[in-house]
């Protein structure tokens, strides 16, 4: 039987779920921390429930920091838990607020050292601030992804790894020299002939599903009918960008150009993707496809009982199926076909039928 080391009850705040849910509540809740993870209950301050709502294994923990008193709607004390789930490969952060600063160290401590015994890796960098408003309250970084301002602490008492440490962060800070623009491009006409040519011919299994990309570096254009990057913002590419130079749209204000492929990288994580729906409940899932109506509109939800589902509108009715994610770098629907992440295997489908529903996912509900 796991030994109990904290019990305590706590008012909690879960985030970056579904980046596009704004306002999301606040509850209390009880708090047990054991040998082997972080579990919370419903109840009243007098007495806790026995039905547990949710648990973070201590191994899956990448780190426990607190928050900047004031950066979360005003809320002092208040302690960030880093955290990965099952059949999930981002972080997500859960916010507790303690009663003190006393009480916060003793939570942060004990929580870091349960998860270091666990076995996990916790992150190099994090956010003493939040993300609100398109930008951090600690650096002012405008995207989500963006690296962390401060050292992660790794060490059971709080200290950092050691100065060698400190010494890595500043030379990160430095800016480095982006790399090479391709000097093999063609001219804007011959690439969007190219382009052309791919989305008319049949015989070639290549996508138009978008995926998100982040700039690593500011670019400028040089020539009509390229786009400026700026670093950290997200960018949406076609799969059927082939060269060195991809047709991009910038993912907040809708712009679109050519690119060098060099200075982005790809967003693994899905709370990006606008077809992400996260915890949102099956009903209003099904409402909201139902209600768009297109034959090929799609969604992916957190599944109750663990990693997603995909849902889509087939022209008469909503089918769910279930992303099944036996081994970490394994899903799958239905059939032989296996992927190696939830995007890839909403990629397949964008081009092939689920099934024998002659359906593929071609938009998400607007």
């Amino acid at each position: 039987m796991s030994k109990v080391v904290l019990k305590a009850f706590l008012e909690k705040r879960s985030v970056d779920k579904n980046i596009f849910v704004h306002n999301p509540g606040y509850h209390n809740r009880w708090f047990v921390l054991d040998d082997e993870a972080l579990s919370y209950f419903d109840g009243k301050i007098t007495k806790m429930n026995e039905e547990k709502k949710g648990e973070i294994k201590l191994s899956m923990i990448g780190g426990v920091e607190a928050v900047t008193d004031c950066h979360l709607d005003g809320k002092t004390n208040v302690i960030q838990v880093i955290h990965q789930c099952r059949g999930r490969y981002d972080f997500l952060k859960l916010y507790l607020i303690t009663r003190g600063k006393e009480d916060q160290q003793k939570w942060i401590s004990a929580i870091r050292k349960g998860a270091l015994s666990a076995g996990a890796k916790f992150l190099k960098n994090f956010h003493p601030g939040v993300h609100v408003d398109g930008a951090f309250t600690c650096c002012r970084g405008q995207s989500i992804l963006t690296k962390g301002c401060e050292l992660m602490h790794l060490s059971e008492d709080g200290i950092t790894s050691a100065d060698h440490e400190k010494t890595e962060r500043s030379a990160a800070n430095i800016n480095r020299p982006p790399p090479k623009i391709p000097s093999t491009r063609d001219s804007l006409d011959e690439r969007r002939s190219v382009s052309r040519s791919i989305k008319q011919s049949p015989s070639q299994e290549i996508s138009t599903f978008k995926k998100l990309y982040c700039a690593s570096y500011d670019f400028k254009p040089s020539s009509a009918g390229e786009m400026a990057l700026v670093k950290d913002n997200l960018y949406e590419v076609e799969e059927n960008s082939l060269d060195d130079w991809w047709f991009a749209t910038d993912f907040q204000n809708g712009k679109t150009g050519h690119v060098p492929k060099n200075y982005l990288e790809e967003v693994t994580s899905l709370e990006y993707y606008k077809w992400y729906f996260g915890e949102t409940p099956k009903e209003e899932c099904r409402s909201a496809l139902e209600t768009d109506g297109r034959t090929g509109c799609f969604l992916v939800r957190d599944s109750s009982e663990g990693g997603y589902c995909c849902s889509f509108f087939d022209g008469v009715t909503v089918k769910t199926y279930r992303i099944k994610n036996p081994d970490p770098n394994r899903f799958f629907i239905i059939g032989k076909e296996e992927f190696t992440s939830v995007l890839e295997l909403i990629g397949y489908y964008h081009r092939n039928t689920i099934g024998t529903t002659c359906c593929n996912l071609t938009c998400f509900p607007r």
